[in-house]
């Protein structure tokens, strides 16, 4: 009843989050997957959101194609924080497809022209010039993230870019590390490894 299912944040495992863009709406869960509450993100100005990911700092972070705006919602539903008009400050309007919270900073996915560095405020920092990506993962200063059937480590302080050597695979949509673990997808199968 909610739409299609856009994204799934585990960020924390004891409340997993779904997003239903259709309907601006959020779905928190407990650990055993049971409905636990719904969000409506248009009784918070939040009109057309497109990406939403959970804040170490509690609440939530999701992206207004409304009004081009980063904002946070904080765990007593109140909006906290608002970035301003992001199009203005870019010169461009972006369409983002991936949100991620990592220590001090935001990472809003634009596929046409990069990762884009909020602070934890919604002030703009920079923009990381690797295009086309679907989603990516955050381990330490590595970026990583799969692309031309490779999953590739972009290191946010040097910049030095190198091939992630995984074991030999189909074609790879995704790869994450979690917990000691590398799970890979790919066109055929969904492979577990420990390391």
């Amino acid at each position: 009843n909610a739409g299609q299912l856009h994204s799934v944040d585990v960020t924390n495992p004891l409340k997993p989050l779904l997003f239903y863009p259709d309907f601006a709406q959020l779905q928190i869960l407990d650990s055993k997957l049971t409905l636990q509450s719904s969000i409506y993100l248009r009784n918070f100005n939040v009109i057309q959101p497109v990406a939403v990911c959970q804040s170490s700092q509690g609440g939530y972070w999701m992206f207004d194609m409304q009004d081009y705006q980063l904002k946070k919602i904080d765990l007593s539903l109140q909006l906290k924080i608002e970035s301003g008009n992001v199009a203005q400050t870019l010169g461009y309007s972006p369409v983002p497809n991936f949100l991620l919270e990592k220590d001090v900073n935001v990472y809003l996915n634009n596929p046409s022209t990069g990762i884009l560095v909020f602070d934890l405020y919604g002030g703009y920092i920079k923009t990381i010039p690797i295009t086309n990506l679907k989603s990516f993962q955050i381990i330490g200063n590595d970026l990583l993230f799969v692309k031309d059937n490779k999953m590739m480590k972009h290191h946010l302080k040097t910049l030095q870019e190198n091939e992630v050597m995984l074991p030999a695979h189909d074609s790879l949509l995704s790869a994450r590390f979690e917990q000691s673990k590398l799970y890979l997808l790919t066109t055929a199968s969904l492979s577990f490894y420990s390391y």
